[in-house]
């Protein structure tokens, strides 16, 4: 019967024991709750001895000191049960909240997912500066808008400029200045690099890219726009000589002369560009990715259209090669040096370099320019000797 008892306490300790281990919210609580069990298990160990070996009168006498235990001891697996509990609710909550955010947005977000693409309006421009030059690949312009104040506005100005610009280049760069007198100053509103190929500056480069367009939303204060025009028509007064600038001298004109102070004398300062989406939708974006992947593979096929010309042992062109050789004394004297072409888009130069024997039967060297058409046919010899 003794026995019985003994291990019917020992039975119901354990039993509370595993519901409140199991329920605890935290490795920390559960390792709380097991120190303090430890404590109780020694004492309810010296309860069920006493009431075992001596009776109920010694389990009387010892029961304060085990309630205090076993009540402590129930607190604290209360308290890991509670904790538990009010955990488990609110995770379900902020659950739900981040599926809620998720599937709607809230308004900041909304407004920055507004934001990701072009909702600018292209505003009338000016070229205020043309840098086209003699590059066949590239075109580079300033141009000025005054009616593009906002961010999105001057982006969509200059993606506009760079579309309508030099038609016949496939790269264009352009940037917005605040006024002409800022061209060139570096202080720019906006820029955009236009490649219609996807091969970047060189042409070489073919990562599929169209768009680089930046912009900020910067603004220029008229007594700003007055001091930099001044700036610029009367720069060229106050050249020292090392051929610098002045700048103390002109500023302290300046401020004389718009009735100021010099320390109130400065340029416009343009903050940092910041990139900006070319595209206007979700679905402009997916047209320009498809148009771009089309382009790459007709690049492809174009570029082995070109390679398929030259030999691949010694790279001479084949076209280019059979010309010379006919117009040469002794054919079979013919020795490829070596080749090298400039892709101008429509057609091809190449120059070549090879020996061969005069009508002396002298071995001498020989050089052929020559434009080519892109199915590898000469079109026109430029330079013979």
């Amino acid at each position: 019967m003794k026995k019985i008892i003994k291990w019917a306490c020992f039975g119901f300790l354990g039993i509370t024991f595993l519901i409140l281990f199991f329920s605890a919210s935290s490795n920390w609580g559960r390792l709380l709750f097991v120190a303090e069990t430890a404590c109780v298990i020694f004492v309810y160990r010296k309860l069920v001895q006493h009431w075992v070996t001596k009776g109920w009168s010694a389990f009387v006498s010892q029961s304060s000191s085990v309630t205090i235990c076993y009540v402590v001891w129930c607190i604290v697996g209360s308290f890991n049960i509670g904790s538990s509990l009010k955990s488990d609710k609110p995770a379900e909550q902020v659950a739900s909240a981040s599926e809620a955010a998720a599937i709607a947005p809230s308004n900041s977000q909304a407004k920055k997912a507004d934001d990701h693409y072009l909702v600018g309006v292209a505003k009338p421009y000016t070229v205020a500066k043309d840098d086209d030059g003699q590059d066949n690949r590239k075109a580079k312009f300033h141009i000025v808008a005054p009616d593009a104040i906002s961010k999105a506005d001057r982006a969509a100005t200059v993606k506009k400029a760079a579309m309508e610009l030099a038609p016949g280049k496939l790269v264009k760069v352009v940037f917005l200045a605040f006024d002409q007198s800022g061209v060139g100053s570096g202080n720019n509103l906006a820029s955009a690099n236009y490649f219609a190929d996807g091969c970047g500056f060189s042409g070489r480069e073919c990562d599929g890219k169209e768009w680089e367009i930046q912009a900020t939303d910067s603004q220029v204060s008229a007594e700003q726009l007055t001091i930099s025009r001044e700036w610029e028509n009367n720069k060229k007064r106050f050249i020292d000589k090392t051929g610098n600038i002045d700048e103390q001298k002109l500023t302290r004109f300046l401020a004389k002369k718009l009735g100021t102070t010099p320390e109130k004398i400065s340029l416009p300062f343009i903050s940092e560009l910041t990139p900006m989406n070319a595209y206007s939708s979700a679905d402009d974006e997916a047209a320009a990715k498809t148009r771009m992947a089309e382009k790459a593979k007709a690049l492809e096929a174009r570029k082995k259209s070109i390679e398929a010309q030259f030999s691949p042992w010694d790279g001479a062109h084949r076209g280019l090669e059979r010309v010379i050789k006919e117009k040469m004394n002794d054919p079979s004297s013919y020795e490829h040096s070596a080749t090298r072409y400039f892709d101008m888009g429509d057609y091809l130069i190449i120059n070549t370099e090879y020996r061969g024997k005069n009508s002396y039967g002298g071995v001498v060297k020989g050089f052929t320019k020559a434009k080519v058409g892109l199915d590898g046919e000469v079109i026109e010899i430029l330079e013979s000797r």
